[in-house]
């Protein structure tokens, strides 16, 4: 069952979990599909050495309609982990499909690990923050405010591009 490289979407034998991911994947595809064949735009996001852009919902979309791929690290957009000294972001590669090509906008790669300025962590584990325990993967989830800015501002450009 388990996903690879060879077999994005798992092998023969899914458990149940596999089998709700790729039900997921195909849904978003076809949504994606949907929005785009009415002349919509769709921008999908996950992290960068995930399998999702390489099964076969992702490869189908690619195959029906014009798509740009974004490769960025949220460190290059101040993505913190809870209680982090301020000059220690966590890193997080992530890529984001997209049907319009002013999603590369969104490319930027770390600026190198530099001692007292810029250090990484990985959201491995979990940390006390104000009496309760955070999983420190599921804080890492959330876009940094200004990636969310730079995703909402690409976004509407595009649909003012279109849609005026």
């Amino acid at each position: 069952g388990t996903p690879s490289r060879e077999h994005p979407d798992g092998g023969p034998e899914r458990p149940p979990r596999e089998l709700r991911g790729n039900q997921q994947a195909s849904k978003v595809a076809n949504l994606c599909l949907l929005l785009h064949k009415h002349g919509g735009v769709f921008a999908v996001g996950n992290p960068f050495d995930s399998l999702l852009f390489h099964g076969a919902p992702s490869r189908n979309l690619c195959a029906q309609c014009s798509t740009w791929k974004s490769v960025f690290d949220q460190c290059a957009y101040s993505l913190q982990l809870p209680r982090s000294a301020s000059h220690v972001f966590c890193k997080k590669r992530t890529a984001i499909l997209a049907n319009f090509s002013s999603i590369s906008v969104l490319n930027r790669t770390c600026c190198g690990v530099q001692p007292t300025t810029h250090e990484h962590e990985h959201a491995w584990g979990s940390r006390s923050v104000g009496g309760v325990n955070v999983k420190l993967a599921t804080a890492a989830g959330a876009y940094p405010q200004l990636l969310a800015r730079e995703i909402g501002h690409v976004i509407s450009e595009e649909c003012k591009r279109r849609f005026t």
